[in-house]
């Protein structure tokens, strides 16, 4: 458990810094602070459907996360909310509300829309050392898609936010509120039809693939793109997913080893590697058979066959300089003979 420092007098007067933050009397609140003010302000102009009631402060057990929020509230930890925590210490109190719901739950009668990490921040101090820490709140009525949209617009500049959370959170908002619109959505949260789709890649893209990364921390964008790119055919994809599959357990050798994880863009160039092992075209033999190469996992020629006909036998070459194992070459032989026979038949 992280030391804290000792308790200097902060929850002498809860009810009073209360009253003094849900009135923005109190002492004046850092640059930093005024600068989140701001953005919040320009989110509720944006949000005009929504219909906000008084701060107050609670107890942070009665709250729970809201499921339009994209953030993973059981993947935070102390380390990515420490400048947070450090901030509500150094000033004695949360100074921006947290916006919430209400629901039927009697037990979590709040669900968060915007404010985990304070959520967790002042639940932290509560369980060490400062048990008199409240939890800052503004109730909102607004219906699941403005909730949605007021989430994603606080949640949007947040660089702690993993762009696999973003990605999931938008690939099902499109289903569950545009119907799968992708041009609707896009023009209702002020986002370009190109950047939504990108996400939407990421958000589809096979859990195999997130693990060959090195988790949702490490996977991006970019790299659900060139893998959803390098496997548009379906014998491509499946070739890729295998690789993944190897990759896996190696991230989780490597993690139990406590070494280093595979780097994304090395991930990235095998998954392609694998997407090109597959038997493609080059070049004919002759006038009546077609020269066909075939890579190895790593992209470099392994074997050439030339396929048979009624006439002439299949001729088979293997590489001299391949780096490929016997078990690779055996497999690309074993499949090279199926599809003789599959021919045949």
């Amino acid at each position: 458990m992280t030391t804290t420092p000792k308790k200097r007098g902060i929850g002498a007067d809860i009810g009073k810094r209360a009253r003094e933050a849900a009135e923005q009397q109190s002492t004046p609140a850092s640059a930093d602070t005024r600068s989140e003010l701001v953005h919040r302000s320009s989110m509720l102009k944006a949000t005009d459907d929504t219909v906000y009631s008084t701060s107050r402060w609670v107890d942070p057990d009665l709250c729970k996360p809201s499921p339009v929020n994209a953030r993973d509230y059981d993947a935070l930890t102390y380390e990515d909310c420490k400048d947070l925590i450090d901030t509500i210490l150094s000033e004695g109190q949360q100074r921006v509300a947290a916006t919430v719901r209400a629901t039927d739950d009697p037990e979590k009668p709040y669900e968060i829309v915007a404010g985990l990490r304070r959520h967790f921040s002042i639940s932290w101090l509560r369980a060490n050392n400062y048990p008199d820490f409240k939890y800052l709140i503004t109730v909102a009525k607004m219906d699941d898609e403005a909730a949605f949209r007021f989430s994603d617009l606080e949640n949007r500049a947040r660089t702690d936010i993993t762009d696999v959370e973003r990605a999931r959170s938008y690939t099902e908002a499109l289903a569950k509120f545009y119907g799968g619109d992708l041009a609707k959505m896009a023009n209702r949260i002020g986002l370009s039809d190109r950047n939504l789709r990108r996400y939407i890649t990421l958000g589809e893209l096979d859990e195999v693939f997130i693990s060959a990364l090195g988790g949702y921390r490490f996977a991006k964008v970019k790299h659900a793109t060139d893998i959803a790119s390098a496997g548009k055919a379906e014998i491509k994809m499946d070739a890729m997913k295998a690789e993944a599959e190897v990759i896996s357990a190696e991230q989780a050798e490597r993690s139990g080893e406590g070494a280093d994880l595979l780097k994304p863009a090395d991930v990235v160039k095998r998954l392609i590697a694998a997407s090109k092992s597959g038997a493609k075209p080059t070049a004919k033999a002759s006038p009546k058979a077609k020269l066909v190469e075939v890579s190895s996992s790593s992209g470099k020629p392994m074997l050439t066959y030339a396929p048979g006909t009624s006439r002439a036998a299949t001729t088979i070459k293997i590489a001299p300089d391949t780096d490929a194992g016997p078990d690779e070459i055996k497999e690309a032989l074993s499949k090279i003979v199926d599809d003789q026979f599959a021919q045949k038949s």
